[in-house]
Parts: C-alpha cells; structure tokens; sequence
C-alpha cells in the first residue's frame, strides 16, 4: 500500500474506505480528501479502476485518474476471495465510511451485502453509488454519464433549436453524482454522531436521479405552468409555455 500525506481540515481523523472505479465514486472520495479525511482507495488486483485506462497520458501515466484519486492511500484486494473478504472486514471495523459503485448486488454475492459490513461496523455510512438506484426494475442495469443525463434532462435542452439534443464534451453526471456522494456522506456522519445508537446510514445515490434533481426547476415550470424547456443555443432559456385555444 503506497502512502501519501493526508490533509489537516475539517474532516481531518475520518477515515474513509474507497472500492469505486471511474469517476462518481471516486471523486466524492478525493472531496473528503481535500477536507482532510483520511481515504485509502482499494482496487481488484489486475483489474484496477478503469479509469487509469483513460487518456490523456503524460509520460504512460493517467493523468484523470491521478486528479480524480488525489490524496489518497493506495493498495489492492480480491473481495472476491474469502480471505479478501475477511482482510477487508477488518479495514471497515477500522473506518467511518465506505464508498462503492458496483453493480448492485455485486456486493451481496462476495459476501458484503449491509448486514455483515454494519455487524463488523455499526456506525458505518456506506455510500451506494449506481445508475439507477439499489432497488427498482433497472436497477441491474449498466450505464454512463451520457444515459444519466439523457435520461435526466439535460441532454433535451443542450444544443441548437434546429438540430438533435447534444451531450456535453464532458461527463457531467459523474461529477454531479461525486458532489452528492460527498454532501451526503458528509449529511450522514452528522446524524450518526448526533445518535446516541450504534446505527450506519446507507446512502442510495442514483445518477439518473441526481441529474433529475440539479435540474428541478424544469419539472415544477412543466407541472405549475405546463411550460416545456427546448433547445436555444447559447441564449438566456426562456420555457415555453402552452398556447391557448
């Protein structure tokens, strides 16, 4: 496991586990970082996150990656694996908070579904980070930024009135899912504190909703005013509302 410093902010004395791949997860890890929690990131052993695949490169390093893993301990584990498993029981005996993004009920099938991550650790915040929601008919499914932000709005009214939606030149339902995941992790620790139980919180964080949430002026314009947003280009949107017959 390679070391580096960790921060001395407010959030100096937490320490958070990080299992997430690509971005969401992990960067709502590398935000707790930069407040000075103390965040080790474990990757499956040849595997990796899937980000360090990701260009650009300087010198055959991932250059994304390192930013979106700042501040971090570095180490690997075979969760898959009952020695894996019980390895990383004892790192969540140990921690504050875990943060994962595997395909939902992944998890479960290693032998890491709530019940034994809260009886190694009762005050545990876990972080759930997916598409679509734990629970729900598309709740297996696979997705990335675009889908989620096709799927939450923002795709409709991104572009030219005369031409096709277009998406964005960078994934911005990924950072908006990193910003949820640190506020409400942060949200979390505040009520466990404030608990005089030995009770965690499960944190379901859905990329599709998350993007339906950051664009919730639209919904109220279209159910108090029947008011549909479209595509303007690069001009001040103004909703269009329904014409009278």
């Amino acid at each position: 496991m390679s070391e580096t410093d960790t921060g001395s902010g407010p959030l100096a004395g937490l320490k958070v586990l990080d299992i997430a791949t690509i971005i969401a997860g992990p960067m709502a890890g590398s935000l707790l970082a930069d407040f000075g929690a103390e965040v080790v990131k474990l990757e499956l052993p040849g595997l990796g996150d899937g980000l360090r695949g990701f260009p650009p490169f300087k010198d055959g390093k991932p250059l994304w990656w390192k930013v979106t893993n700042r501040g971090k301990r570095h180490g690997t584990l075979d969760l898959r694996k009952p020695e894996g498993v019980r390895l990383f029981l004892d790192l969540v005996a140990q921690s504050d908070v875990l943060i994962e993004n595997f395909r939902p009920g992944t998890l479960d099938r290693w032998g890491l579904d709530i019940a034994p991550l809260w009886a190694a650790n009762p005050k545990l915040v876990v972080l759930r980070v997916s598409g679509f929601g734990q629970t729900g008919p598309m709740a297996t499914q696979p997705g990335f930024a675009r889908i989620f932000e096709a799927m939450g709005g923002l795709t409709h009214i991104t572009g030219d009135p005369d031409r096709p939606p277009v998406h964005t030149g960078y994934p911005l339902a990924d950072s908006v899912g990193g910003l949820f995941g640190a506020f409400a992790i942060c949200a979390a620790l505040l009520k466990v504190a404030r608990s005089d139980r030995d009770e965690g919180e499960e944190i379901d964080l859905a990329l599709t909703e998350a993007m339906f949430r950051v664009l919730e002026s639209l919904a109220i314009e279209y159910d108090q005013l029947g008011a549909v947003r479209e595509r303007v280009g690069n001009k001040t949107p103004i909703p269009r509302l329904p014409t009278s017959t």
